[in-house]
Order: structure tokens, then C-alpha cells, then sequence
């Protein structure tokens, strides 16, 4: 059996244990309202949620199963609803969980997860409160929004809250310390851009990590004269690019991608000049190769 944990899940010490508690009890709400501040982590939760009470009571091999078809959006029993093209939910959306809502459930409990709720359409939202009114069996709607006060309070009325905050930086931050091989500098950074959301912390991350690719990249299909000046001129930490341009060998030369570095004497330069930049001047802060 599943340990009632959200191991996944950085931060809000106070939804987990709401929802926890339902989950305890066994009295999985009709309607939930997910609401705070955007990015972070509400709709994670949400389908984390979904399969604690799935597979909590499973054994382990089962429960995994149950998992990975969940994550993977291949089961009819979980289904995310999202704003169309056009910025809002529409009716249709709606009525297709009715109908979907009507077919025989192969899990314990069925979870639709209407993100971005507060951009349903008017004929949208009266469709959901009809179905919150008269719920399908072992089903629960999850409504998630950054935006409360644009819902209607008949469906409002109708949820249990669970109220999402900024996650704290210091839970933030050993998130980050423990799973992200960050400098100080950069790990300050990223602290004060994300302003208490993971995901913008993570889409920093992955940002700084395609500018490292980007210059690894830019560094070895570069003639001599212009390896030596990239050098000279990083915007990012020397180590970071060292690794960076390590890893893009080794890679490149697995795939046969047939960059500048394709012949080992090539790779002999480059490393040449590698092992030059570690012994960086603190006064000039150059990179030397003979």
C-alpha cells in the first residue's frame, strides 16, 4: 500500500494535509477549488491527488501501473481540461465530461481537472454546476484558478477550498540545492526571479541550460581566433561552461554529429584550451593557450 504522502509535491504544507485528510476519512469531495497564485504547483497537485487516491490502497506493483498511465494521460479516468485556443472553456468541453463521466470507470475514483476554471464560458460553467448538482458515482471535479472572484458563487458554494500560497524560499531553495548542481550566485538569482514559484525556478533552470548548450555549441564549431575571444567573454560561470562543452563532446561523438571536434586531434586542441582556462588569472581573468 501506498505511504499518504505527496513526495513530489515542494511546498503547501496545508493543501497536502487537507487533502490527506479526506483521503483518511475516505470522504473524496464532489467538487475541489484549487486557488492562488499561478505557478505554483496547483495543477501538480491536482494529479498527484488523483493518483494517491487511486493507488493508496493498492499494492505497490499496481499502484506504479496506475501511475504511469496517469501521467501519461492514457487513461479516460483522469482528464485534464485546459482553455482552447481562444482563452476560455467552452460548453463543449463541459458536456464532453458529462458524456465521458457516463462510461464505466476502471479505477476507484474518477477526477476531472478543469484548469484556468475562471475562463469557462457563462454556458460553460451552468453545465458544470448541473453536474456538480446531480454528481456522477465516484467521480470529483478539481477547478483550479488564480482568479476566485471570477467564478460563480453557485459553483463556489458547491467545492471544499484548498487555498495554494507562494511556496516559502527556504523549502524552495533546498528543492533547488538538492536536486540542481547550482553556484551560489546563480542559485540567488533564480531565488529572486521565481518569487516563490517552482516552475518559474525550473523554466530559469532550463533557460540557463540552453544558454550553456548555446555557447558549447558556438565554442566548437568556431575557427581558433573566435574559440579564444568566446572564451575570454562568458556570460556564464567557468565551470558551468567546461561541463557544458565536455558533455556536448562526448555526445557528439556517440552520434557521429561531425562538428569541428569530429577528429581526435581536434578534440586534443579543444581540450588544450580548456585546461588553459582553468588556470585563469584572478587579476585579468583570461584564458591562456599555447
Amino acid at each position: 500500500m501506498a505511504t499518504l504522502a505527496f513526495t513530489n509535491v515542494v511546498g503547501h504544507k496545508l493543501a497536502k494535509k487537507m487533502l490527506i485528510s479526506d483521503i483518511q476519512a475516505d470522504r473524496i469531495a464532489t467538487a475541489y477549488l484549487f486557488t492562488g497564485p499561478d505557478h505554483v504547483g496547483k495543477r501538480t497537485l491536482a494529479m498527484e491527488f488523483a493518483k494517491l487516491v487511486n493507488t493508496h490502497r493498492l499494492p505497490q506493483e499496481a499502484g506504479h501501473r496506475i501511475s504511469k498511465l496517469i501521467d501519461g494521460g492514457l487513461t479516460l479516468d483522469v482528464v485534464l481540461v485546459t482553455p482552447t485556443d481562444k482563452g476560455t472553456i467552452h460548453i463543449d468541453q463541459i458536456r464532453n465530461l458529462k458524456e465521458e463521466a457516463s462510461y464505466l470507470s476502471s479505477l476507484a475514483h474518477r477526477f476531472f481537472i478543469i484548469d484556468d476554471a475562471h475562463t469557462m464560458t457563462q454556458e460553460a460553467a451552468n453545465a458544470l454546476l448541473k453536474l456538480l448538482e446531480e454528481p456522477p458515482e465516484r467521480t470529483s471535479f478539481i477547478l483550479i484558478t488564480s482568479r476566485e472572484d471570477m467564478l460563480p458563487d453557485t459553483i463556489k458554494s458547491r467545492t471544499r477550498k484548498i487555498p495554494f500560497r507562494r511556496i516559502e524560499n527556504q523549502e524552495l531553495e533546498t528543492y533547488l540545492r538538492t536536486h540542481y548542481p547550482l553556484h551560489e550566485k546563480e542559485l540567488k538569482l533564480i531565488m529572486e526571479r521565481a518569487e516563490g514559484s517552482l516552475t518559474r525556478a525550473l523554466n530559469i533552470i532550463e533557460g540557463k541550460q540552453q544558454e550553456k548548450e548555446a555557447l558549447a555549441t558556438k565554442f566548437l564549431i568556431s575557427p581558433k581566433s573566435d574559440r579564444l575571444k568566446l572564451l575570454n567573454n562568458l556570460s556564464i560561470e567557468l565551470d558551468d561552461f567546461l561541463h557544458a562543452v565536455e558533455s556536448l563532446l562526448v555526445q557528439r561523438y556517440s552520434q557521429s554529429m561531425g562538428l569541428n571536434v569530429s577528429h581526435p586531434y581536434q578534440a586534443s586542441y579543444v581540450h588544450g584550451i580548456l585546461i588553459g582556462c582553468l588556470k585563469v588569472s584572478n587579476s585579468a581573468n583570461k584564458c591562456t593557450h599555447t
